[in-house]
């Protein structure tokens, strides 16, 4: 049996030939997956990535232009692989966020003696991460206000904001 050319496989597909569609996935889902596993080491997350891909070229497939299916495949993985890290470490950062924004806005309810303890372990931070601390959640300055006025770049004045927060939690943990 004879086997179509990847560029014949294309030209059925765009006609709606399922059969031709089903050659294809049989012909890259292993080292499509292989591929996506390689950079996740997540066997769930490239089985998704891959068959998410190869969903899209079946809806896509009257609008799609593929001179190379090949090279168009492992492009979309690496795409897609790249994309659901990126939106994890974003979603990450919110949650962080949204969590350090409710702290402080229900600071009022914690005790005394909780008060009493987070100012002794706000002065034992260094004293520019201490800086920013206050900045941020005492006078409400948002991150790039306070990376001009300190000439810092705002990623810096993040990590020292994640640096606080971990310091202040193994602190106040420890007491």
């Amino acid at each position: 049996m004879e086997f179509p050319a990847n560029n014949e496989l294309i030209s059925q597909i765009k006609k709606g030939e399922y059969k031709a569609f089903e050659v294809l996935f049989g012909r890259f889902w292993e080292r499509l997956y292989a591929f996506s596993f390689k950079m996740t080491s997540d066997r769930e997350l490239s089985q998704n990535i891959v068959q998410d891909i190869f969903i899209d070229v079946w809806e896509r497939r009257h609008v799609l232009e593929i001179r190379n299916i090949e090279s168009y495949l492992f492009k979309a993985v690496k795409f897609q692989v790249f994309n659901y890290y990126r939106d994890r470490k974003m979603n990450r950062e919110v949650l962080q966020d949204r969590f350090e924004d409710y702290t402080l806005e229900h600071q009022e309810k914690l005790n005394h003696d909780l008060l009493s303890r987070l100012e002794e372990s706000l002065r034992k931070l260094p004293e520019k991460r201490g800086v920013i601390f206050r900045m941020s959640k005492i006078q409400n300055l948002p991150v790039d206000e306070i990376a001009c006025q300190l000439n810092l770049s705002r990623q810096t004045v993040k990590n020292q904001l994640s640096q606080a927060f971990k310091q202040l939690k193994a602190d106040l943990h420890e007491s």
